[in-house]
């Protein structure tokens, strides 16, 4: 156990569920998070779900349903799919473990860090400002009048679907080009 003025601290133990092993930005979180754990000689445990948002909710409530000694003291997670596990949250926040949720915006955290002594809390990018800073850019190396064309990849809303409209924005106060 590590010692703090003294007094013995227990090792955090923390668990980080990723989507796939399959993509370079998830090996990528992978390795930045082993990094974090070594360097702050905290416990941590990966868990990939391949894709399977099923197969997440039940790593997940594995991890809070445990006995309280086998609990980890926080759950770090990229939701797959919509409903981002508001019911695991719930039950993670009522037995005092910490919640992230990563690249997603979800209700449920709001209400949870107001009920919960457990930190509660997101961890994304502004990508309506991504979008800015692109439309920006392209601005810059395009002043001249021109026309641009970009596209959407997916009718459903997701995570990045903020970005376009900040792309647009620029475009239309810093040159004469159009998209």
């Amino acid at each position: 156990m590590a010692k703090a003025d003294g007094v013995a601290m227990k090792k955090l133990r923390i668990a980080v569920s990723l989507i796939t092993v399959d993509n370079d930005y998830q090996i990528e979180q992978a390795a930045a998070a082993e990094d974090a754990a070594r360097r702050l000689n905290v416990d941590m445990r990966l868990f990939y779900a391949d894709g399977d948002s099923i197969e997440q909710s039940q790593q997940v409530l594995r991890l809070v349903l445990a006995k309280s000694g086998d609990r980890p003291d926080g759950i770090i997670f990229e939701p797959i799919g919509a409903p981002a596990l508001a019911q695991a949250a719930r039950r993670a926040a009522d037995a005092g473990i910490g919640w992230v949720v990563l690249n997603r915006q979800v209700e449920y955290v709001k209400q949870l860090r107001q009920t919960s002594n457990a930190p509660v809390f997101i961890v994304t990018n502004d990508h309506r400002e991504m979008g800015r800073v692109r439309g920006r850019q392209l601005a810059l190396c395009c002043r001249a009048e021109g026309l641009f064309c970009t596209s959407k990849a997916r009718q459903k809303p997701t995570r990045a679907h903020c970005a376009p409209s900040g792309f647009t924005r620029p475009n239309r106060q810093t040159s004469r080009s159009r998209l």
